[in-house]
């Protein structure tokens, strides 16, 4: 993904809090090989406001249903399954999910919560964190 969701070409609800957005498309460019310009993001977002997937703040109510419309972008109808979200329950002790993508929260300094993939972060410039939060797991294509 070479955009970021703080780019003044995006709206401010986006600028401000896309990062969970900006990470599910990312994972769509990852399967399909393909790269979203700024005209598709736009439209990809309004599509998810308006079938309510997501909120005009960017809230994602559906993880599924978002990147599935981001995988339609590129004519790729492949299932999506959201697999879970796991909290860190102690120290080092994640479960034993097994999927194909994943999104990592963070805990920001200011006690927010913030998404990214391991190779990507939307949000420039960088944050600081005081730990991980949680981890979304997806699966494309598979049962």
């Amino acid at each position: 993904m070479k955009y970021k969701q703080t780019q003044d070409v995006f709206n401010e609800n986006i600028n401000n809090y896309g990062c969970l957005f900006f990470s599910l498309m990312d994972i769509a460019e990852e399967y399909t090989g393909h790269s979203f310009i700024v005209r598709t993001i736009d439209k990809l977002y309004s599509e998810c406001v308006d079938l309510g997937i997501m909120r005009k703040d960017c809230y994602v109510l559906n993880h599924e249903k978002v990147l599935q419309q981001a995988l339609e972008v590129f004519e790729n109808h492949d299932k999506v399954n959201y697999v879970g979200c796991e909290y860190l329950h102690k120290l080092g002790s994640w479960g034993e999910y097994s999927s194909m993508f994943q999104i990592i929260q963070m805990k920001t300094q200011r006690g927010n919560g913030h998404f990214l993939r391991l190779h990507y972060d939307p949000y420039y410039p960088e944050i600081k964190f005081i730990s991980q939060k949680s981890i979304r797991y997806y699966n494309i294509g598979v049962s």
